[in-house]
């Protein structure tokens, strides 16, 4: 990586100021992959710009920064307008076809957008960037990052400069679960070992971060397949969190009177950098999964209800998951009922390993639990059912059900029970997932969702013709009418 001495003669007469302590941090990095943000209004775009002008001396040199939308280039503040002012009258040029600012030693930063993934893939397919920025990271599928991830590295041995990948972003958003668990869930400071989330709540109580703000986490799963690949070691992924305080270019007083008027949810994302608290969505709120439980109350009855999706895990497409809840019905003394939730499977795998680890999970699950499987229309349907009872899971009591309606009026019944404190989950490692997806309803991946919604729209109504839930349908709260409040 480039000296401090260096930076300051390829640099500075690009900006109009100089870094901030904490943007030397996430300068200095000589990483493949880093993360840079937090709180709102912490020069985290200023930073990622001057880490795209790092190499534009060097011949050859191509970098790339990249937003959602096209419109968000044209948002006051963004690296483009940032580019734009910086870079005015100074020895580049601007390329409207290649949509980039060109430089006199012919290295390139080019602005791009990816409002779908088949957008990227037309796009940038054989392209080469030295460099990839992303500006609100937290705003991207991982499948669209992580093809363009594919995109960064270094042309030839000629060319000395490293392939890098940086990011900007605030907690919260589409991408808040993946982003989280990439850089931040797991971060320990480079020189202390300390761990991030611990070290930013001790901030925001007065404590000091610790210096360098540099923290890492273990190596991604593409990572460590690269490595075993190449034979180079694995790169974990580096997160340096930034707050309001580090921004001297901002009148952090009117800006925090701002942040005052955002729900509490949304200020402690933006003003605290805290990536531990959940949003609320359209279906499903935060408060609503308070109840969770070591161990669920015996004489439960189980049943593995599946959500179907024979897709292998690409990371150029963001393919459905396949997923199975393990949930049980439970009729309280007073009629009241709870949904139990004890586990939840997913994956992203072909159509054979998709059977196989089904299978799997019904022999984890003993012949106790019972197995739903949704029912697809027409013929084809019927026959991978048939499969399903015959052949993948034969000797074990299998169900199917076919969903007659909008998904979306399946899962407000569960969302209604939810809200009256009736979901009840079962500790365990699936929790964060699910509770991440079911509070973006309808934004993103809802395959949890409709496993837990289709199982237990199928165990109240089989409750109700045992006997044992009088009137099912009054308990999903009218699932065929009266369902437009919640």
């Amino acid at each position: 990586m480039r000296t401090e001495e260096t930076l300051q003669q390829v640099i500075r007469p690009l900006v109009p100021h100089l870094p901030s302590d904490v943007q030397r941090d996430f300068l200095a990095l000589d990483c493949e992959e880093a993360l840079f943000g937090g709180a709102a209004g912490g020069g985290k775009t200023d930073g990622l710009l001057m880490a795209a002008l790092q190499y534009v001396d060097r011949p050859g040199y191509t970098a790339a920064l990249f937003r959602r939308n096209e419109k968000d280039w044209q948002q006051p503040g963004s690296a483009l307008q940032l580019a734009n002012e910086w870079l005015h009258g100074t020895t580049a040029r601007w390329s409207p076809q290649q949509s980039a600012w060109v430089f006199p030693s012919g290295a390139l930063i080019h602005f791009g957008f990816g409002s779908t993934l088949k957008q990227i893939i037309r796009s940038y397919q054989g392209s080469q960037y030295q460099f990839l920025g992303f500006d609100e990271l937290t705003q991207w599928p991982e499948s669209f990052y992580r093809y363009l991830f594919s995109r960064c590295r270094r042309r030839s041995e000629a060319i000395d400069v490293p392939a890098r990948v940086r990011a900007t972003c605030n907690p919260g958003g589409e991408g808040h679960g993946w982003v989280k668990r990439r850089f931040v869930a797991d971060a320990r400071n480079v020189t202390t070992g300390t761990d991030v989330r611990d070290d930013i709540r001790a901030r925001n109580h007065g404590q000091l971060m610790p210096v360098p703000r540099v923290y890492v986490s273990p190596p991604s799963d593409e990572a460590r397949r690269l490595a075993m690949e190449t034979g180079v070691a694995a790169q974990g992924a580096y997160f340096v969190p930034a707050f309001l305080s580090d921004n001297p270019g901002i009148d952090a007083v009117d800006y925090r009177s701002k942040l005052l008027r955002l729900d509490p949810v949304t200020r402690a994302q933006l003003e605290r950098g805290d990536w531990d608290v959940v949003s609320d969505g359209t279906f499903f709120k935060a408060s609503y999964f308070n109840t969770i439980v070591k161990q669920p109350p015996g004489g439960l009855n189980w049943v593995r209800s599946w959500d179907l999706a024979a897709t292998d895990k690409d990371a150029a497409r963001d393919p459905d998951w396949t997923a199975g809840s393990k949930q049980a019905v439970q009729r309280m003394g007073n009629h009241e009922v709870r949904l139990y939730i004890g586990g939840v499977r997913r994956f992203q795998m072909d159509a054979g390993d998709t059977e196989r680890e089904i299978a799997s999970t019904a022999r984890q699950d003993g012949l106790s639990t019972r197995i739903l499987m949704e029912q697809e229309p027409g013929s084809a349907g019927k026959a991978s059912v048939h499969g399903f009872k015959s052949r993948v899971l034969a000797g074990y009591a299998v169900e199917s059900e076919r969903r007659t309606g909008p998904k979306e009026e399946y899962w407000r019944p569960v969302a209604s029970l939810a809200s009256a404190g009736g979901l009840v989950l079962v500790e365990g490692p699936y929790m964060e997932a699910l509770i991440e997806e079911l509070t973006n309803l309808p934004v993103g991946h809802d395959d949890q969702a409709d496993a837990i919604s289709l199982g237990y729209f199928w165990q109240m109504r089989f409750l109700s013709s045992s006997g044992n839930v009088t009137t099912a349908i009054e308990s999903t709260r009218g699932l065929f009418g009266g369902l437009g409040s919640m």
